[in-house]
């Protein structure tokens, strides 16, 4: 079998977020289950190329799209609708070439890749679409939803031309198909996953050492809480309540606590000014951004991890946090509620609402045993839920179905004058 993955960026080549993360993993996950990969992608930086498993049977090619024809920030409004559209389409041209050469099987594509390949029904090809986290349909500030009305309707386009649409989380499968107006029967759960084993395999001590001699916050007792949070300093991502809450939390949480934020963004100055005049200076650290090495080891530093986002897709950091045995307190929102197992992995509440976000940390500070356990039994649930193999595998098993079903409908489309999805 042979897949087109289309995808705008991978990791580490083109950036740090859960889309280049999902789609580098998913990537060589599939070459290990002996899947060959036609990686249609943003161009690999010189001297960066992308890094194939020693386990991997199928084989990789690297089909580079130009990205990028207007000066504009990568990822603001205007080069969504500008530099992305005209990435996609070039994109879409490419893969088509292929599917009609029957250089390909199918196409798998995420985010707004699928509208550059909704044609893939006339090309004789299953095409598999994920559309990610999606927010940029639940933005609130209304000039920005207006701003990406036309990047919604295009997303929703190549959707709906796509066989199966993937939702990330069983928590989003009515979103993913309200938002997108795609049938529920097409919509299938595969989830983003993290890789257990890359996570464990950063622990160092020394790079531990590192960190507590850096910011000698870190040197508290081995009960005390040790929070940490993970995330753009941008408005969706709910700081501004975290630290609302630990301020109205801070006397049940005993004289070492401490918490680290770590994540960069245009809300930094204005959130450690709120810090200061919370009276939280003296505990809590903003870290700005992190290497994977020095993240990871300062997971493995803490003892709780906070996510108190407005609006979210499948929540990485989420993971990475329990890869790492954290419990979790969290919004209920997105795919969170499908690792965040209220009680059992940690607590969920409700997004922009401080007094339950510190009640909820205030009983972890209290309850040191129970949260440790809580912890254990998250790195559980990811490392049998979550993980790149099952989900490689999943994918896989999916693309056999819809090969299979598009074979079945060969004979009747070849009598059509423009064949559609059968």
């Amino acid at each position: 079998m042979k897949i087109a993955h289309c995808v705008r960026a991978v990791f580490p080549q083109h950036g740090y977020g859960g889309l280049e993360r999902a789609g580098a993993a998913l990537t060589r996950h599939l070459l290990t289950r002996d899947v060959d990969v036609a990686l249609f992608t943003r161009a690999l930086p010189p001297g960066q190329p992308f890094t194939v498993p020693a386990t991997a049977k199928g084989r990789l090619t690297v089909h580079a799209i130009r990205y990028g024809r207007l000066p504009l920030r990568p990822n603001g409004i205007p080069a969504r609708l500008t530099n992305y559209r005209a990435f996609v389409e070039d994109m879409g041209r490419r893969v088509e070439a292929f599917a009609r050469k029957d250089y390909i099987d199918g196409i798998y594509a995420q985010g707004l890749c699928a509208w550059g390949v909704r044609a893939a029904a006339e090309w004789g090809v299953p095409m598999l679409a994920n559309p990610q986290g999606m927010e940029d349909f639940k933005a609130r500030d209304p000039l920005k939803r207006l701003a990406y009305t036309p990047f919604r309707a295009w997303v929703r386009t190549g959707c709906r031309a796509a066989d199966r649409v993937i939702a990330t989380d069983h928590s989003t499968r009515r979103e993913v198909s309200a938002l997108l107006g795609v049938d529920p029967a097409r919509v299938v759960v595969i989830p983003n996953g993290v890789d257990i084993d890359e996570a464990r395999s950063y622990i160092d001590v020394n790079i531990q050492s590192d960190l507590a001699a850096r910011w000698p916050l870190l040197a508290v007792p081995g009960t005390a809480l040790k929070g940490i949070s993970v995330g753009r300093l941008e408005a969706n991502k709910g700081f501004e309540y975290l630290l609302r809450a630990l301020s109205a939390a801070k006397d049940s949480l005993g004289e070492d606590w401490t918490w680290i934020i770590v994540g960069d963004g245009s809300l930094r100055a204005a959130l450690q000014q709120l810090a200061s005049q919370l009276g939280l200076a003296d505990h809590l650290h903003f870290a700005g951004q992190l290497s994977d090495p020095e993240l990871h080891n300062l997971y493995e530093m803490r003892n709780l991890f906070a996510h108190p986002t407005l609006y979210e897709g499948s929540s990485l950091v989420t993971l990475e946090a329990m890869a790492h045995t954290l419990p979790v307190v969290a919004s209920a929102v997105g795919g969170i509620p499908d690792k965040v197992i209220d009680g059992q992995t940690g607590f969920l509440v409700p997004p922009g609402e401080p007094a339950a976000l510190a009640d909820r940390i205030s009983w972890m500070a209290g309850h040191p045993v129970e949260r440790a356990a809580m912890g254990m039994r998250g790195a559980e649930l990811a490392a049998d839920n979550f993980s790149w193999d099952t989900i490689a595998a999943q994918t896989e098993e999916l693309f056999v179905q819809l090969i299979d079903e598009k074979s079945a409908c060969r004979p009747q489309r070849a009598q059509e004058a423009r064949p559609t999805r059968c």
